[in-house]
């Protein structure tokens, strides 16, 4: 910009801060060395972005330990994340040096104004100047490196605490002028690093205000090149403050609340980018946090309340937008399997309490994770597995995450949409453990191991067996003995076994694991399906259950289950009789 009255020395002063204007803007996605490889600049059209990272395989994202991780996004940050706009450079001069004609406007003399001012007036000030140049990224980033990090910082958070707080005009100014700064080559990483350090946190405590207000500019800033490449940085920062890879200066009682609030700012960031943007960053945070980072960041973003509360008779929206994230990953041909398996457990083990109220209504949420689990079902069962060799089973605390699943997605009174696709997917996935047990299937059982190579000993495999169905079946007796009436408890129940248990027959009698099973359910089903049980009502259920059972001999499997529930139950008896009677087959 070419500012008229202004001497030779004053233009070789002013030059010092000038930065080039032809930088050229890029979109990063991680890989394995280098997190801020690119795919594309600003002139590159969002169907080559999206051309380029559907060539990107699986085979293209090498796994990293931790240690590689960490030094890889240290290397990256050291050389190229140097800040431009949000540190300012010995040798700006004094805003005395400038004067101008009327009408043309100098950013450092604007900037200066704005820092001998405070309150209503320097935000008024501040906002003008955004949005008199919301276009002209030299002159934003002479303007924003002049007013200085610390002087931005309390001009944002003062605008949140002010009354009338702060709206979608003074947020949408904000989120441009990053965005046109971006555009221009003026924003790094780490400009955004000290940006987010400083309107984040104050007085040793987190600023939720001015944290969200941040977050909602960065978010509602378009899809362009630009905004896409902002998002992704301001995601960057947020998870890195949230895992600890980066320095939160917050309180140590405090650290953990903001370490919460941080992680939901990065979800919720990158939630608000298309469905493939998200699936890329997320695989690239899996490889720079590592997995352990990647399922940190979620765990802690599930811990914040609910936010944005909308006006009765509206769907309640939680700000992490982890329900978003959930069902990207689980239709999204770029989420690599590794990534879905590691968010899932993350979710999942944490899905209690407050948490699993929280999402009870969030339709993307529950469907995401039933997708995830019908995909990625040996994956997620392997990863449940005790340490050392298979002889343990399913850990308990592992194993968790998959009871918490089936609780609050499958056996929930707010269940998925994919509740029942789930229930007769896993019935499926119980006959094909049974069958594999019965004929000691070497291929089937090396797809069960950890390593892939080592098959199962049929033991084994009888004992994650049992344990899959023993974490289904305490989530289901929660869900029955909360239904209203005896009635209603019976029908659920005998659904339970039409639609799982039954998976795992049509063996030979000595099937380990149909015994198992058989014997984990008598303690709750007899007494639930005798009761006050009419003939038609047993008509009904026979034939029911005859039909869905689909395996070689059901008889067998029947005559074997109403004998479990009469030599259980001395009042099944009668019951086991009628049942045998209606259904053809004779007990003896």
């Amino acid at each position: 910009m070419k500012i008229e009255g202004v001497s030779s020395n004053k233009q070789s002063a002013k030059s010092e801060v000038e930065k080039p204007k032809n930088v050229i803007q890029k979109t990063e996605i991680h890989s394995a060395d280098n997190r801020n490889s690119v795919i594309g600049d600003r002139r590159t059209s969002e169907n080559y972005a999206r051309f380029k990272l559907n060539n990107t395989l699986e085979a293209n994202f090498r796994p990293l330990s931790a240690d590689r991780a960490e030094a890889a996004a240290e290397r990256t940050r050291q050389t190229a994340s140097k800040p431009k706009t949000f540190t300012t450079p010995e040798g700006v001069p004094a805003a005395e040096a400038y004067f101008t004609t009327p009408g043309t406007e100098v950013p450092e003399l604007t900037a200066e104004q704005i820092k001998d001012n405070d309150g209503p007036m320097a935000q008024a000030m501040f906002y003008r100047a955004l949005d008199q140049h919301k276009d002209d990224a030299e002159w934003l980033h002479r303007f924003y490196q002049t007013l200085g990090t610390d002087k931005t910082a309390e001009l944002i958070q003062d605008t949140v605490s002010s009354l009338p707080p702060a709206g979608e005009r003074e947020r949408d100014l904000l989120g441009s002028s990053l965005q046109t700064l971006n555009r221009g080559g003026y924003l790094t990483e780490g400009d955004m690093d000290a940006l987010l350090g400083k309107v984040a946190v104050t007085d040793g405590s987190i600023h939720k205000g001015a944290a969200m207000f941040l977050t909602e500019a960065i978010s509602n800033v378009s899809n362009d090149s630009a905004g896409l490449s902002l998002k992704n940085m301001f995601a960057e920062s947020t998870a890195n403050l949230a895992t600890g890879n980066l320095p939160l200066n917050v309180d140590g009682e405090n650290q953990n609340e903001a370490k919460d609030f941080l992680a939901a700012m990065a979800t919720h960031t990158i939630a608000s980018t298309p469905d493939y943007n998200q699936a890329a960053k997320l695989n690239g945070l899996r490889y720079s946090l590592g997995e352990s980072g990647l399922q940190e960041l979620f765990s802690r973003a599930m811990k914040l309340d609910q936010w944005l509360l909308p006006p009765d008779g509206q769907a309640r929206e939680n700000f992490d937008n982890v329900g978003t994230l959930l069902k990207t990953l689980s239709t999204h041909s770029f989420a690599l399997p590794n990534t879905r398996v590691a968010v899932f457990n993350a979710v999942t083990r944490n899905l209690t309490g407050d948490a699993a109220e929280k999402y009870n209504g969030d339709a993307n949420f529950k469907d995401g994770l039933a997708d995830i689990f019908m995909k990625d079902f040996n994956s997620i069962l392997k990863s449940s597995y005790g340490d050392g060799k298979y002889t343990n089973g399913i850990d308990f605390l592992k194993g968790q995450g998959l009871e918490n699943f089936f609780r609050s997605v499958v056996f929930s009174s707010e269940p998925s949409s994919k509740a029942n696709d789930v229930v007769q997917f896993l019935g499926s996935k119980m006959r094909e453990i049974s069958t594999a047990i019965e004929n000691n299937d070497q291929n089937y059982l090396k797809l069960l191991s950890k390593d892939g190579n080592t098959p199962l000993s049929r033991n084994e495999a009888a004992n994650v067996m049992g344990h899959l169905f023993g974490l289904a079946g305490a989530a289901f007796k929660d869900y029955a003995d909360s239904l209203p009436n005896e009635a209603a408890k019976r029908t659920a129940w005998f659904g339970f076994v039409v639609n799982v248990v039954s998976g795992t027959a049509g063996n030979a009698p000595a099937n380990p694991a149909v015994g198992g099973l058989l014997g984990a359910i008598t303690d709750e089903i007899g007494g639930r399906i005798h009761d006050n049980m009419t003939q038609q009502e047993l008509e009904n259920l026979s034939r029911e259950f005859a039909e869905k059972l689909g395996i070689d001999n059901p008889e067998e499997f029947i005559k074997r289950l109403v004998s479990e529930i009469r030599d259980s139950f001395a009042e099944g008896n009668e019951f086991a009789q009628t049942f045998g009677t209606v259904s053809g087959i004779p007990l003896n």
